[in-house]
């Protein structure tokens, strides 16, 4: 073993290696993995969370000392970006020299097994600190300038999600879009199961644009005579072309993160992994944007 600082992959080290894991540090290819993590590395404000967290978190002296809690923080967001339940992630961390790189773990001392991975996912639900970094995240993003809080949906610009509520399945949309607005809205913009939605008696008052789309059956029927309803048939279009934002949290989630169907009983666990997923989702988009943003200058 000896003490490395490794610049080859993207992660900055200074605690000991295996022979391993210095030679797979030294290589000169980067797989998409090791890129990707890099990418987080740099974009996520650790400290930030880690903040949140702390105040809960196990303390020295109190029976088996724990692992670092930016050690656990980090195993946590890989098992939300590549969608592993808790024995899929202490494999992984046993098999993938990546993603123990990126945990600041190595093979020559104990690796988090699954029970205490499923623990730190515990001390999340009971807090509810997964709420918590969403709104730490968000308060970032906004403070750098990469959130506004002008259109509601999701950011109509950027595609950041601001607004986060859980419901059972049988709960209907309509019953929730008094909690998704923040009051700086200048418009909100919806699909046509939102219609009734500005004559709700908790909407009555709110002070907003309304661009909610009209039901499919009303655009077809504009659609056959379209040079009678040009305008009409231009400003369904606008209206989904802005609307079509709040796909793309979905597109990261599902698409990049795999995340396809709820993998626990209960609201709570739900809610839990569904703020951090949208959390992490942010903070992808965000590097999406900085990444353009290079590639523009």
């Amino acid at each position: 073993m000896f003490v490395i600082w490794s610049h080859g992959t993207g992660f900055i080290m200074s605690h000991q290696l295996t022979f391993a894991d210095s030679e797979f540090s030294s290589k000169r290819r980067q797989t998409r993995k090791e890129i990707f993590l890099s990418r987080m590395e740099q974009i996520l404000p650790w400290q930030n969370m880690v903040e949140v967290i702390e105040p809960f978190y196990p303390k020295a002296g109190n029976g088996r000392r724990p692992y670092p809690l930016e050690t656990m923080l980090r195993i946590h967001c890989m098992q939300h970006w590549y969608n592993l339940s808790d024995g899929a992630m202490e494999d992984a961390l046993y098999e993938i020299a990546s993603m123990r790189l990126f945990a600041r773990l190595s093979l020559d001392s104990a690796l988090p097994d699954r029970t205490t991975i499923m623990n730190f996912r515990h001390l999340l639900e009971q807090h509810q600190l997964a709420r918590q970094l969403f709104k730490t995240i968000n308060r970032w993003l906004a403070e750098a300038g990469v959130m506004m809080t002008q259109g509601t949906l999701v950011d109509a610009k950027s595609g950041l999600t601001h607004s986060l509520v859980t419901t059972a399945a049988n709960e209907h949309d309509l019953n929730q879009p008094g909690n998704l607005l923040h009051g700086e809205e200048q418009f909100v913009s919806a699909d046509a199961g939102y219609q009734v939605a500005p004559q709700r008696e908790e909407l009555a008052e709110v002070d907003v644009d309304w661009l909610i789309a009209e039901r499919p059956g009303k655009v077809r029927t504009l659609k056959q005579h379209p040079r009678k309803n040009k305008t009409a048939i231009n400003i369904e279009y606008m209206k989904a072309s802005i609307r079509a934002r709040v796909e793309h949290p979905f597109r990261i989630i599902k698409r990049q993160f795999g995340f396809v169907k709820a993998r626990y009983k209960g609201l709570l666990k739900n809610d839990n992994q569904l703020a951090m997923l949208f959390t992490l989702a942010n903070l992808f988009r965000a590097d999406q944007m900085i990444r353009q943003w290079e590639r523009s200058h």
